[in-house]
């Protein structure tokens, strides 16, 4: 998923997504302690870029209440996922088991 330039973020190693999934992570946090929307965007948007920030903040959001404390945490739910992939293939990759990498994304 690229991430357009300009964020404040952008000058970190080329694979952010574990970032972004970790401060999706952290905005549904928020939202179950009763942030509200604006307070999740003004926290986000001194880290990253205005629009980037906005982005951040709908996909938190979108389904919840803007007052807060009913999010909607289909990231958080994807996050667990993605770290476990990504671990089983980075120990697959780093043991030389080729064949298992090829057979997995297959």
């Amino acid at each position: 998923m690229p991430h357009p330039p300009g964020g404040a973020r952008d000058a970190g190693p080329p694979d952010r997504r574990h970032l972004y999934l970790d401060l999706d992570g952290l905005e549904a946090r928020s939202l179950v302690q009763q942030a509200d929307r604006l307070e999740v965007f003004v926290y986000l948007s001194s880290r990253f870029a205005q629009h980037k920030a906005a982005q951040m903040t709908e996909r938190v959001f979108r389904g919840g209440v803007l007052s807060g404390g009913a999010p909607f945490t289909k990231d958080a739910v994807y996050q667990r996922g993605y770290c476990r992939v990504f671990n089983f293939l980075r120990a697959a990759y780093d043991h030389g088991d080729y064949a298992l990498v090829q057979a997995f994304l297959a």
